[in-house]
């Protein structure tokens, strides 16, 4: 995982082998990755995994015991925080409260002239969509105008990268959606790296050029949306992705695995990861649209709960053998309910 600084010097973000203790606690481990410039990247994992400490981290909030952080090839892993021209947007905007929507845009500009902290603050209102609310209060504004602000207060001092911990987390479904476009909009268009935290999938695949799964503070993968979905590098990154669940099988012949469903044949990628024999046992990955409901179907389940989602009915349920799987319906079913299902894929990752 452990990566090397570019002779030269990247033009985005260089992220390399960063330990990190609490205390005695370390809370991350050797974590590499790599951004463009103009790149957007997401931290992505469940609570507790490490996500906002690396953030922290690369921010100059705490120091890492080992490794180094490079902004657009400048080593900036001893610099304090405001040297290191880093723009921070945190999970509750930490407006200034006394302070309208422009002053808190020119804050972090005092090195400019008045004139040219007005034309900045007008700028940036105006790219995120605020140019109306420049004397408003920051009490006025809803949650989302409050993350835009804040956003725009991050970038109007031209910062070489933006990190952003859990933007939208006090945000409804579709405030994110919104200020998750603008977002991506305002970046395609400066061409500055951006790093954010999220524990939603739907969000990181959203905005991210690249995402990085962390768990117990080590970075699992760090690719594309379609990486991680189609390609996990390991089976928590499987089971983290998509909903998912696992079912055990034995190798038959050589990317074939015979399971309760009868036989499925495992993509080449997977093998690759594991030196395998014949009769060994696989845990084979499936996704909820992997099997659909059908009469004639030759796998027989009992559903053991339901969840009416709207437009959908998320049910689990129990294979003979005791296995259990996932499968989303447009007919509701009762708990208890014994069906048949057909499995639709042909060929599945394994690990």
């Amino acid at each position: 995982m452990t990566i090397q600084f570019n002779e030269n010097g990247g033009d985005g973000l260089e992220v390399n082998a960063i330990d990190l203790y609490y205390g005695a606690q370390q809370v991350l481990h050797e974590v590499s990755f790599a951004l463009a410039r103009g790149e957007i990247g997401c931290l992505l994992g469940p609570s507790g995994c490490g996500k906002s400490s690396l953030l922290r981290a690369i921010a100059g909030f705490e120091r890492p015991a080992s490794g180094g952080v490079r902004v657009r090839g400048r080593e900036v892993t001893s610099l304090s925080v405001n040297a290191r021209k880093i723009g921070f947007v945190f999970q509750d905007s930490a407006l200034f409260p006394n302070l309208n929507v422009e002053q808190n845009i020119v804050f972090g500009l005092r090195d400019k002239s008045k004139p040219e902290r007005h034309r900045l603050a007008t700028e940036w209102l105006q790219r995120v969509g605020l140019a109306q609310y420049a004397s408003a209060m920051p009490h006025e504004l809803s949650g989302g105008e409050q993350q835009r602000v804040a956003l725009a207060r991050a970038l109007a001092p031209a910062p070489d990268l933006v990190l952003l911990d859990e933007p939208f987390a006090s945000l409804d479904l579709q405030l994110r959606r919104s200020l998750g476009r603008v977002i991506r909009d305002v970046f395609a268009d400066i061409e500055t790296t951006a790093v954010f935290v999220t524990h939603d999938q739907e969000e990181a695949f959203l905005l991210a050029d690249f995402v990085g799964l962390l768990s117990q503070g080590r970075l699992l993968q760090w690719g594309t949306a379609h990486q991680l979905f189609k390609q996990p590098a390991c089976e928590d990154v499987a089971g983290f992705i998509g909903e998912s669940f696992f079912i055990e099988g034995s190798l038959v012949e050589e990317g074939v695995v015979e399971t309760t469903l009868g036989t499925i044949r495992i993509e080449p990628s997977s093998l690759k990861q594991h030196n395998r024999s014949l009769g060994d046992k696989i845990s084979v990955l499936l996704r909820y649209h992997d099997l659909q409901l059908d009469p004639e179907g030759d796998i027989q389940v009992q559903i053991t709960t339901v969840e009416d989602h709207g437009d959908n009915y998320f049910c689990t349920f129990v294979f003979k053998n005791g296995e259990e799987g996932s499968i989303r319906l447009q007919e509701k079913l009762r708990p208890g309910a014994s069906v048949r299902l057909s499995l639709l894929v042909s060929t599945a990752n394994a690990f």
